[in-house]
């Protein structure tokens, strides 16, 4: 069962030095502390409230109980919201019946912090008004001060005046045959006495004329309401007509005395509704100094486990309001003290080493891939085009086939591109196999490293991209060309214009020669015959040099020209094959790039969240070590409560006790925890518990640190009459 102790008490912020004796409880799962830092009472039931559901929707369904610890003080303020009964009030419309919560309790316990009655039966009604009043409220339903309740004291005792001025039987006229028996005066007398009571109760609880504003205790509660009213009235109606029907019991018969009855069973502690709802324990408490704070919180903590272990001792309680008083045995705390400080101490000394010497992280990550490709571009071969010097039909369809085979190899050498890159990428594999073998690293210096990879590829693969375009336009370059190579292609001469052209060329060479006369004035062609056949001959030979050189350097002129259209052609497809070859190598290049990006991304996520979790366990290993601290300042401050001298620790360490799991909270590593170190007696029944002078066997082994635990019935507030 899961107990939920709920803190009202506002002097009281925490367990303090206490709660590691609670630990165990919170570990497995059977105690919740519920401790509001609000102030006002009703604040604190309504912000309980909601951590209790919130702790309830988180948890399997089980059965729960709840403690309240609540306070009894004699500085009282409000009677009606800080009484017991106001506090129970509160609690059950705030908490026991809000519709925040999903399930209702088993048991509600409420432990009252009693902080100013010192003697077992005598109330300290003496030391403060406000307390008295909220001590006769809560133990007789009824307040002394008119101006606070509903119905004067005065009031109340004139009700007997109205019964025995007409009633005075003498023990001949009484029989025990009843009402009906009775002479026709005593009956005729009874009625009217009853008349009168039943109406002078009328007039003083008569709902429209309370005013319940008087009565309030938050908003929309009050102490005091029309419903109660008519149950007061109901209640001693009922009791009054019991009186009349039994004539053995009129001169006894006490009409204050019964009205004080029937306020008292709907109001106080003792009320139907608090009495069926809440078990109260009231917990003698003093902290005039912090020390005996510390040491009656320790009490505390013992009662509550006992509460939340539902131990045999608690399921005896039968009434519905006890005193309880716990010693403890300093001895034994003493030396229980005494294994918790030197355990605590060597636990930290423990967590020291291990944040002074982190060991290497052992990482096992991914190889690289083998993301390299190794298909190239076949580079086709290069064919030339030559033009003579002499124009011929069909040159410029040569020129136009020509540049198609260019225009078709570029396109071929797109197509194997872009079929080769495929090839790259469908041999490109972005799945690692298993990481290899673990290796010990500085996880620090291995993050960095990888950080600094991952960068440096991210930056190379954010600024290239994998494409199936490789543009260029043939086309166009073909018709810029062809429109500088056209003029030159037809401004060639033809095989009949070079013969017509000798033929004028000879015959204009040869008319001055022909006609050429001597120096005795005789033309040349009255020469002889050999005279004229060398001279003949000297001006052909001087005429074909002529014609010859002319023909050499028109020639050579135009086919250079030419010639530089076609290597310009040809290096135009050159450095288109070279771009697709760059754009192919680039394609490449981003391709390994972003396999390696892959694998460097997977090493640094592993190695990254090896460092976090590295950082994390140092942190919790540091919070841990100051935890260790703070419990070392705890056990310190026991130490001195129960007189126990530090110098008396013998630095000795269980090997046994389980390891700090640094990812586990305090409360749930059992070093915390005093408990850890009881060391039970050998006699494992002791009768340390007592219920009304019954002795009892406490199992729970935190019993041990006890010499006697008593139930008494509380006779400080007990059912009474004023």
């Amino acid at each position: 069962m899961l107990t939920f102790v709920v803190n009202l008490h506002t002097g009281i912020p925490n367990m303090a030095l206490a709660e590691p004796l609670l630990y165990p409880l919170h570990k497995e799962g059977k105690m919740h502390l519920v401790f509001p830092s609000i102030d006002k009472i009703e604040h604190r039931i309504e912000d309980a409230t909601g951590k209790v559901q919130k702790h309830l929707e988180r948890s399997p369904f089980m059965k729960w109980q709840v403690v309240f610890l609540v306070q009894i003080a004699e500085d009282i303020k409000d009677v009606f919201s800080e009484s017991l009964s106001g506090q129970m009030l509160l609690i059950r419309k705030l908490f026991l019946e809000s519709e925040l919560l999903s399930s209702k309790p088993t048991n509600s316990y409420m432990i009252a912090i009693d902080e100013i009655n010192e003697d077992d039966a005598i109330p300290a009604v003496n030391k403060n008004k406000n307390y008295r009043d909220a001590w006769e409220l809560d133990t007789k339903g009824f307040i002394r001060n008119d101006r606070n309740f509903f119905i004067k004291e005065e009031d109340i005792k004139a009700l007997n005046s109205l019964w025995t001025s007409k009633i005075n039987m003498d023990s001949s006229t009484i029989v025990n045959l009843g009402f009906e028996r009775l002479p026709a005066q005593v009956k005729e007398n009874v009625n009217a006495a009853i008349s009168d009571i039943t109406q002078r109760i009328e007039e003083l609880l008569n709902p429209e004329k309370i005013n319940y504003q008087n009565y309030q205790v938050t908003r929309g509660i009050r102490y005091i309401d029309e419903d109660l009213i008519n149950g007061i009235k109901e209640e001693f109606f009922k009791r009054l007509q019991n009186t009349k029907i039994d004539p053995s019991r009129y001169n006894a018969f006490s009409p204050s005395a019964t009205l004080r009855t029937a306020i008292v069973e709907n109001l106080g502690i003792f009320s139907e509704n608090n009495e069926y709802t809440f078990k109260l324990i009231r917990f003698p408490f003093q902290y005039t100094h912090e020390d005996i704070l510390q040491r009656y919180l320790m009490k505390l903590s013992i009662l509550l486990t006992l509460i939340a272990e539902n131990e045999p001792i608690i399921r005896s309680l039968q009434q519905k309001n006890y005193v309880v008083k716990i010693g403890l045995d300093d001895a034994e705390v003493q030396q229980v003290v005494y294994n918790y400080m030197e355990h605590l101490h060597n636990t930290e000394q423990q967590l020291e080493n291990r944040l002074k010497n982190t060991p290497p992280i052992s990482l096992a990550l991914y190889k690289d891939l083998e993301c390299a490709c190794s298909e190239t571009l076949d580079k086709p071969n290069a064919e030339n085009l030559d033009f003579g010097f002499l124009r011929r039909n069909g040159d410029l369809p040569r020129w136009n086939n020509w540049n198609k085979v260019y225009e078709g190899q570029l396109e071929e050498y797109v197509e194997q591109a872009r079929g080769k890159m495929q090839i790259c990428i469908d041999q490109t594999s972005f799945v690692n196999e298993a990481p290899g073998k673990a290796e010990e690293v500085n996880i620090d210096v291995k993050v960095n490293e990888l950080d600094k990879e991952q960068h440096k590829l991210q930056s190379k693969v954010e600024h290239n991209f994998l494409s199936q375009t490789y543009a260029f336009n043939w086309k166009d370059y073909q018709k810029e060309q062809e429109k500088v190579l056209k003029p030159k292609l037809f401004s060639r001469p033809n095989t009949n214009e070079i013969s017509m052209l000798l033929a004028a060329a000879t015959l204009i060479f040869s008319i001055p020669f022909v006609f050429f006369k001597t120096s005795d004035g005789e033309l040349i062609l009255n020469m002889d015959l050999g005279t004229e056949f060398v001279y003949f001959l000297a001006v052909l030979l001087t005429m074909g040099l002529v014609v010859f050189a002319a023909h050499f350097m028109a020639k050579n002129n135009y086919l250079k020209e030419l010639e530089v259209i076609v290597k310009e052609v040809l290096a135009k497809a050159q450095s288109l094959r070279m771009s697709i070859n760059d754009e192919f190598e680039r394609q490449k290049d981003y391709l390994k790039s972003l396999c390696r990006l892959s694998t460097v991304r997977k090493n640094y996520e592993i190695a990254r969240e090896a460092q976090i979790d590295k950082n994390n366990n140092n942190v919790m290993l540091d919070y841990h070590r100051r935890k260790l601290e703070d419990h070392k300042n705890t056990a310190r401050k026991i130490m001195r409560i129960f007189k126990a001298n530090e110098q008396n620790l013998s630095n000795s360490y269980n090997d046994k006790l389980a390891p700090i799991d640094v990812e586990k909270p305090p409360y749930a590593n059992d070093v915390y925890a005093i408990n850890t170190f009881i060391n039970p007696p050998s006699i494992d029944d002791r009768e340390v518990g007592m219920v009304e002078n019954v002795k009892h066997v406490v199992k729970n082994d935190i019993e041990h640190l006890v010499t006697l635990i008593s139930f008494d019935k509380d006779r400080i507030y007990e059912k009474g009459e004023v």
